[in-house]
């Protein structure tokens, strides 16, 4: 999640998507390293953070697709680390700046 915004009452979060599938082009997305992946509970296959793309939906709505934590049931994957997190968090903002990132939204 890169923001939060309350619009008419309810919570809409911007976040930006992790995809399985390869960027079109390298500066399009960063890889999330193994030892990441695996904090985070996702399996071995290869996967990319997207600078190009942002998800935005309703806070909780039914894009939330929760994960199995043990005994629990949350749709909460984790944090990625601090220096990752800005280093996407820059890029989407230098894209954002040239009108390079498309903003879907997922919730009706």
């Amino acid at each position: 999640m890169i923001a939060r915004e309350e619009v008419d009452g309810n919570t809409e979060l911007l976040v930006v998507p992790v995809t399985t599938q390869p960027p079109p082009r390298p500066d399009d997305a960063f890889e999330i390293p193994a030892r990441v992946k695996a904090h985070l509970g996702l399996d071995a296959e290869r996967c990319w953070i997207m600078v190009t793309e942002l998800n935005r939906f309703r806070w909780p709505g039914p894009d939330i697709r929760p994960i199995e934590r043990g005994e629990d049931r949350t749709p909460f994957y984790g944090f990625i680390p601090q220096p990752l997190f800005d280093t996407v968090l820059a890029a989407v903002v230098e894209r954002a700046a040239v009108k390079q990132v498309k903003v879907t939204r997922r919730s009706e």
